[in-house]
């Protein structure tokens, strides 16, 4: 999986609960901040929770000045910290990515920033975006 990060290539991963996924999503974020100051990593999780423990773990692992904006955000819909727009990890939930991705607005900006989408525990996200 790392060197898939490495090449920057997509994937799919399943493999069981402390295999080391989330580290492999942790080595995307990383390469994306030390590449430059303008790309984006969504981690997309099906639960505030999750979403929650995500954005706790990636406040204690990275740490870096981004001018105009923040290292990290939370988007949940009733739940923000720091502009989601205006960071380089965004950490969410699936109604707020499709909400970003179908925005015009975002559409210019935003969007030719990205350079990873994680999806984690994408069987829990059902067809309509929401948590199962």
């Amino acid at each position: 999986m790392l060197d898939a990060v490495d090449e920057r290539k997509s994937m799919l991963v399943v493999a069981p609960t402390s295999a080391g996924k989330t580290f492999c999503s942790f080595s995307a974020m990383e390469q994306t901040l030390r590449a430059s100051d303008d790309g984006v990593v969504v981690y997309v999780a099906p639960t505030k929770a999750l979403v929650n423990q995500v954005a706790a773990e990636v406040y204690a692992r990275f740490s870096k000045t981004i001018q105009g904006g923040s290292l990290w955000a939370i988007h949940t819909g009733d739940y923000r910290v720091h502009a989601p727009a205006a960071c380089q990890i965004l950490v969410t939930v699936p109604a707020i990515l499709q909400q970003m991705l179908l925005s015009p607005v975002m559409a210019k900006a935003w969007t030719p920033r990205l350079r990873w989408i994680i999806f984690d525990e994408i069987h829990a996200i059902d067809v309509r975006g929401r948590c199962s």
